[in-house]
């Protein structure tokens, strides 16, 4: 009887706080305007707290936490059923060392913007694979 593989977490963690700059520069720069900006950095920070991903040795998962309604939304992309992943770094990432990820199947598309490189070469291992 064969034991079945457990699956590896790789990787869990939060987008690259790189990416929501542009979001907290928009706060900063609007706090004068009838505290406008303070909206807008809330909204930054909720967006950075409810959204997890984990790459595991198997799939690929991203986990939306919803705070008002208290419930979440998994979306997760097995390896063998990936079309396509383009990984690039647009010039506002770069400054921060971030890359966008994006993994695509058939019915899904999940976008992942990391600062982790072991991520950035697991994925593009899985992608040069097929």
């Amino acid at each position: 009887m064969t034991e079945r593989h457990k699956e590896q977490i790789l990787w869990k963690g939060r987008q690259c706080s790189g990416s929501f700059l542009p979001l907290i520069l928009a706060g900063i720069l609007t706090i004068w305007i009838y505290g406008i900006g303070f909206v807008i950095l809330t909204y930054a920070i909720l967006k950075w707290l409810r959204i997890t991903y984990v790459i595991s040795d198997k799939r690929v998962v991203k986990k939306v936490e919803h705070f008002a309604f208290y419930g979440k939304e998994t979306m997760e992309i097995k390896y063998h059923e990936i079309q396509n992943i383009k990984i690039s770094r647009p010039f506002l990432l770069k400054l921060f060392n971030c890359w966008k990820i994006e993994i695509a199947c058939k019915d899904k598309k999940i976008i992942l913007k990391t600062d982790n490189e072991k991520v950035v070469s697991h994925l593009k291992k899985k992608h040069c694979r097929k």
